[in-house]
C-alpha cells in the first residue's frame, strides 16, 4: 500500500520547487505557461421564430499567459479567435483578437482570479454546431484549443426551450444587456447578492409557463418559481432572479421548464458553487473525488465511497483543508497545483481512456512537468519509449507505445490503478 503522507510531502515539495522556479523563470521571462487553462463558453438567445444568437466567450486568466516584466509593470501579449461551423466543417463566422494587457505586480500576474474577457456573437439556425476558441501567447508561442458543441437539432419545435443563461453583475456590456455578465456555472461566488437566469425559446403566440428551480438532481417536482407569460411574436426572453438560499451545496443544478398545452420542454444547467479554499480547476466535484485516487488512503476511500453526496462533499472539502499550506487565506495552493495538473493531463495524454488516468497523467499529476524527456521511436515497428528525467526528486520514468498510438504504459509499475 502507498504511503499517503509520502506521496504528499513528494508533492509538496515538487510544488513549491516547481513554483519557486516559475517565479525565477517569469521574471526572466523564460516560462512556458500553462495556455490550456483559458475557457470557451457559449451562450444562446432566440432572435426570432427559426434564429438564435449565439454568444461565444473566451476568459483568460492571467495564469494562463507568460508576463514579462517591464519597467514597474508586468505586460503580456496573446491572440485568440472564437470560431463557429455546422456539421459539415463550414466556417459559419469567426472573430480574431490581438491584445496586450498589463499586471501592476507579480502576483496580479499569475493570479487565477482575474481574466480578461473576449466575446463573439453569431446567428444561427436549426443544426448542430462546434464553437471552438485558439489562444496563443505570443511570448511563448504556446497554444491552447477548446472546443463547446451547439444542438440546436428541436428549434423547429413548436414549443422550444433554450438551455438556461446564469448573469451575474459585472461592470460592462457582454451581449445580454449593460452590467449583465453571462456565467457557465462554474465556481459561483456565494458572496455575490445578485444572481439571475435568462429563460428563452419559442412557442405558438398566446400564454404559455415558466417553471424554475434550484435543485441536487437534474430534475425538479418542486419549481420554487412559476408564473404565466403570453408571446404575440412565439418567441420570448424572460430573466428571473434566483434566491441564494437556494445554492447550499457545491454541487446543484438549475432547472427549467416551458409549458403551453399538453407540450412541454425541459432544460438543466450545473452550477459549482465557490467555496473558500476550491480550486477554480474543478467543474465536477464527483469527478474531482474521483481524480484524487493517487493520494487516498484505503480508509480514506471507504469513507468516501459509503457516504451520500453531500458528506462526499464535505469529506473532499475537510481532506484538503488539512492538507492547505496556507490555512486561514482563500486560496489552497496544494489543491490548486493538484487540479491545474489533472487538467494538464486531460488535456495532453488521452490515449483510449481519460487523460489523467494514463501513466503519462499519473507520473505528472504527482511530479509535474519534467525537467529533461528523452524520445526514442521505431516508426516502422509502431515502437515509441519516452524518458521523463526529474532532477529534484532524482527519478527517472520510462514509458513504452507499442500500439503506435500514443498509448504509452510505464515500463516499471510506479503504484497500483484504483
Amino acid at each position: 500500500m502507498r504511503n499517503t503522507t509520502f506521496t504528499l510531502f513528494l508533492l509538496i515539495l515538487c510544488f513549491l520547487a516547481v513554483d519557486l522556479s516559475a517565479q525565477r523563470e517569469r521574471n526572466s521571462g523564460s516560462k512556458s505557461a500553462a495556455i490550456h487553462q483559458f475557457k470557451l463558453s457559449a451562450f444562446a438567445e432566440m432572435v426570432d421564430s427559426d434564429s438564435v444568437r449565439i454568444v461565444g466567450r473566451i476568459d483568460v486568466p492571467y495564469r494562463a499567459l507568460q508576463f514579462l516584466k517591464t519597467g514597474y509593470n508586468f505586460s503580456a501579449g496573446f491572440e485568440a479567435n472564437i470560431s463557429l461551423t455546422n456539421k459539415d466543417g463550414k466556417q459559419i463566422g469567426k472573430q480574431s483578437w490581438k491584445k496586450n494587457i498589463v499586471a501592476d505586480n507579480y502576483i496580479e500576474s499569475t493570479s487565477g482570479g482575474i481574466a480578461h474577457y473576449l466575446t463573439a456573437q453569431f446567428v444561427i439556425a436549426k443544426g448542430t454546431y462546434t464553437m471552438t476558441g485558439i489562444l496563443m501567447d505570443n511570448d511563448t508561442r504556446k497554444s491552447g484549443v477548446k472546443k463547446e458543441s451547439i444542438d440546436l437539432q428541436k428549434l423547429n419545435d413548436a414549443v422550444f426551450l433554450l438551455p438556461p443563461v446564469l448573469l451575474e453583475e459585472k461592470s460592462g456590456e457582454w451581449g445580454f444587456g449593460k452590467n449583465q455578465f453571462p456565467i457557465s456555472g462554474s465556481q459561483l461566488d456565494v458572496g455575490n447578492n445578485s444572481l439571475s437566469i435568462i429563460l428563452s425559446g419559442k412557442v405558438k403566440p398566446g400564454a404559455f409557463k415558466l417553471q424554475s428551480a434550484v435543485t441536487e438532481n437534474k430534475k425538479s417536482d418542486d419549481w420554487t418559481f412559476s408564473a404565466d407569460y403570453d408571446s404575440e411574436t412565439g418567441i420570448f426572453s424572460e430573466e428571473i432572479n434566483l434566491l441564494r438560499s437556494e445554492l447550499n451545496s457545491i454541487k446543484m443544478f438549475v432547472a427549467a421548464k416551458l409549458s403551453q398545452g399538453k407540450q412541454s420542454s425541459l432544460q438543466t444547467k450545473q452550477i459549482i458553487m465557490k467555496r473558500p479554499g476550491l480550486s477554480r480547476s474543478i467543474t465536477n466535484v464527483e469527478e474531482a473525488i474521483e481524480q484524487m485516487r493517487y493520494i487516498l488512503e484505503s480508509e480514506e476511500r471507504k469513507q468516501l465511497n459509503d457516504s451520500n453526496r453531500r458528506e462526499r462533499e464535505q469529506l473532499f472539502l475537510v481532506f484538503w483543508a488539512n492538507r492547505d499550506p496556507t490555512p486561514g487565506t482563500s486560496k489552497n495552493e496544494l489543491m490548486d497545483e493538484y487540479y491545474m495538473r489533472v487538467a494538464y493531463a486531460k488535456q495532453n495524454f488521452e490515449s483510449f481512456q481519460p487523460g489523467w488516468k494514463t501513466d503519462m497523467g499519473m507520473i505528472y499529476i504527482l511530479f509535474g512537468p519534467p525537467n529533461e524527456v528523452d524520445r526514442y521511436d521505431r516508426p516502422s515497428q509502431r515502437y515509441s519509449r519516452r524518458t521523463w528525467h526529474f532532477y529534484r526528486i532524482n527519478r527517472s520514468f520510462v514509458f513504452e507505445d507499442d500500439t503506435g498510438f500514443g498509448d504509452y504504459r510505464l515500463t516499471t509499475p510506479f503504484m497500483r490503478h484504483y
